[in-house]
């Protein structure tokens, strides 16, 4: 019902978790920095205005169901229970 992304890239310069050359060996801006692309699970991207928008109008909806289908359970279980 409401979108949720699980996964994010982001685009970076380097891989961050490349070891350190020591071999003396000078470092060159065009393998140092080659394209990385690093990939997050279980998080997402923020929610657009229009997301923002469409859960808080979902959000009343949602509680007035619950709540009546919770009043609907009560009468049942009292009506059961002879009260």
């Amino acid at each position: 019902m409401v979108p949720a992304r699980h996964r994010q890239h982001r685009d970076m310069g380097g891989n961050p978790e490349k070891p350190v050359d020591e071999s003396g060996e000078r470092i060159s801006p065009r393998r140092s920095f080659k394209h990385w692309q690093q990939t997050y699970r279980n998080s997402s991207e923020p929610w657009t205005g229009a997301e923002r928008n469409f859960a808080s109008r979902l959000r009343p909806l949602i509680t007035e169901t619950l709540f009546l289908q919770m009043h609907d359970e009560g009468v049942r279980l009292n009506e059961l229970r002879g009260d």
